[in-house]
């Protein structure tokens, strides 16, 4: 008796015979991939650290030359309103930015002598509306000391600057019915100081001498108020 030869074994078990199929493959060898070596490039790299460097360098230079700095005159000290200035008095301080007024440093010879028009504390830098030639009060003109009530001139009031003297209506002003007037149109304020017995604010203006006489008067009656002129070039 004749035994027929057995069909091939696979690892999927047994096949028809002549219809041999492989397995499928096993799962190490289906995710492998192959490797590819990244290829370093020392020269590109040191290439990208030195743009790195220079743009640094030129964002440092940039800002250096847009840094412009001018010297201009400042106080030293201290100054009180119609005190003649002297050499001791004046300062170089650097001005940076823009929309601010100050004397060039190279001016200082001029300054020296001239008078302040209005108390100011030390480190203001110094501009023409500040300095007088001529005396304080000038001529033509008088200080007067102004009472103002509380709310009755603005807080940017301010040594220096302009301002325009109003009568305003009080029952304590017997020429209240006249209304509301303007006693002066533009005045200089040369000091401020508050009264602490009262809390009034003593504004000292430098008046026409013809308006001297009607301010001093509204001041008594408690009758001024005060409103800050724009500053002009």
């Amino acid at each position: 008796m004749t035994t027929a030869p057995s069909p091939p074994r696979t690892s999927g078990g047994f096949v028809p015979q002549g219809r041999f199929r492989p397995g499928p493959p096993t799962p190490a060898a289906a995710d492998r991939l192959p490797r590819v070596r990244r290829q370093r490039r020392p020269a590109l790299a040191a290439t990208g650290a030195l743009l790195v460097v220079l743009c640094g360098v030129a964002t440092t230079a940039l800002t250096l030359s847009g840094d412009d700095r001018l010297p201009v005159l400042a106080l030293a000290r201290d100054v009180q309103a119609g005190q003649v200035l002297t050499p001791e008095d004046l300062r170089v301080a650097q001005l940076a930015g823009s929309g601010l007024q100050a004397l060039s440093a190279d001016g200082a010879a001029a300054v020296v002598g001239q008078t302040v028009t209005a108390s100011l504390p030390a480190g203001t830098l110094l501009n023409d509306s500040m300095l007088s030639r001529a005396p304080l009060p000038g001529s033509g003109l008088q200080l007067v000391a102004v009472a103002v009530k509380p709310g009755g001139a603005p807080a940017e009031a301010a040594p220096g600057r302009d301002v325009s003297l109003v009568r305003v209506v009080t029952t304590a002003d017997p020429q209240a019915a006249a209304g509301p007037q303007v006693l002066v149109g533009k005045a200089r304020v040369v000091s401020l100081r508050t009264e602490t017995a009262n809390g009034l604010l003593v504004v000292t203006v430098q008046v026409p001498n013809a308006s001297a006489v009607a301010v001093a008067q509204a001041s008594a009656a408690g009758a001024v108020a005060v409103t800050l002129l724009p500053v002009t070039p």
